[in-house]
């Protein structure tokens, strides 16, 4: 395991981020890009200044969910199988809804260096090589009927979590584990991100837990200076 002594700034609302609820987050190398509700788009080279948040007409009025960046695009997903591509995160294709995807609400989206691993509600699956062509989703047994909210690889393994402090693990993004972590408890977890030696999750009212290797988790503690907010994104750069 790994502990939760990281230094996080005091939380500050960012008024060029507005009052959007931000729930997608990705980092390419240079910027960070953050997606939200109604196709809001925002970048920042630091993390810290944010350009002013606008609405992307192809993004729609679709509910972001999540973002990945395979190191020459990003792919967003989001309500019911909506899917949309930029080179550069703030030009975007225009949404399609896919087909293979269905219905599903994809919260959880991860790269693994040759494909695109998206978890969805009810523990359905699926997998793109480009982001765009997706595998029939399909509900995987070991997944259960959890609801996944963050997806994080680490490279070896993909590291899933849901709201109820479940934890799945794959190699391959198609075989899962998935157990409840006590460490964890029911503290609405939905931000996962890895940053090259541990992973960091963040839950409900400022929770965080860290884990080494995505499956031994630190008993969770409330960050201070996360405050009483809850975090739906977090990303590494």
């Amino acid at each position: 395991m790994a502990d939760n002594t990281i230094n996080f700034s005091p939380a500050v609302r960012n008024s060029d981020l507005g009052v959007n609820y931000w729930a997608a987050l990705a980092y390419d190398g240079t910027k960070f890009v953050a997606l939200g509700l109604n196709g809001h788009v925002s970048t920042s080279t630091d993390g810290e200044n944010w350009t002013a948040a606008v609405q992307n007409a192809n993004l729609g009025t679709n509910n972001w969910l999540n973002i990945a960046y395979d190191g020459t695009k990003f792919v967003a997903l989001g309500l019911n199988g909506h899917v949309s591509t930029s080179m550069d995160g703030e030009n975007w294709t225009a949404a399609v809804q896919n087909a293979n995807l269905g219905e599903n609400n994809w919260y959880a989206l991860a790269y693994d260096g040759t494909k695109f691993v998206a978890l969805g509600a009810s523990g359905s699956t699926s997998t793109s090589t480009d982001g765009e062509n997706w595998t029939t989703a399909v509900q995987n047994a070991n997944l259960g009927n959890n609801n996944w909210r963050a997806l994080a690889y680490d490279g070896t393994k993909f590291v899933a979590l849901n709201i109820s402090g479940y934890i799945s693990t794959s190699t391959d993004g198609e075989n899962w584990t998935a157990v409840q972590n006590a460490n964890l408890g029911i503290l609405n977890w939905r931000a996962l991100a890895y940053d090259g030696t541990k992973f960091v999750a963040l839950g409900g009212s400022g929770y965080i837990s860290t884990s080494t290797d995505g499956e031994n988790w630190t008993a969770a503690v409330q960050n201070a200076n996360l405050g009483n907010n809850n975090w739906r994104a977090l990303a590494y750069d």
